[in-house]
């Protein structure tokens, strides 16, 4: 599992970089970003559960959910031309994502920092989200783009930081 965290942080972190520094030029072609978003996330979600799960795999909520975004993206890239329902798919997409992260901290499976950070970058992003939804502008587009590039930072650094975490506390034990 080491070796998918490796590419994990060289994917989002490539993405963020590349979205920070050519977020206008990215807005222009979000046909094309958000297709290539909703797909990287999907394969992560299938390649995650099906290293964890091995067997029932097609049985998993996340399994379905990436799959559900790897359809999304084809739709996006195939099938959507308008930059305001561009905007929708991504709103409502982006609400859902942080309702699952949020779950996460309901359940446990975040605790602390982790999920203080956790739930503050959902709470802005789905208010973000809607603003998006209701008011698809180039401005929101813009917002929208550096809250993404947060959330791609935060993906890789929150288990590097939950690891230190970890060490932390058991050198304290």
């Amino acid at each position: 599992m080491k070796i998918y965290s490796y590419i994990k942080l060289v994917i989002f972190l490539t993405f963020s970089v590349l979205i920070f520094f050519f977020t206008h030029e990215l807005v222009e072609n979000i046909k094309y970003l958000i297709p290539a978003l909703l797909g990287t996330y999907g394969l992560e979600s299938i390649i995650i559960i099906a290293i964890k799960s091995k067997k029932n795999c097609f049985k998993s909520t996340k399994f379905i959910y990436g799959f559900a975004e790897i359809t999304l993206a084809l739709t996006v890239l195939f099938g959507v031309t308008e930059f305001e329902s561009i905007c929708a798919i991504w709103a409502v997409w982006a609400i859902i994502r942080e309702l699952f992260e949020l779950q996460e901290i309901a359940i446990g499976r975040a605790k602390g920092i982790v999920a203080i950070l956790i739930a503050a970058e959902s709470a802005v992003s789905i208010t973000f989200s809607i603003m998006l939804l209701i008011n698809s502008t180039e401005h929101h587009v813009l917002i929208h783009m550096y809250l993404l590039v947060v959330e791609l930072v935060l993906n890789t650094l929150v288990p590097i930081l939950e690891s230190v975490l970890d060490i932390i506390q058991s050198k304290n034990n």
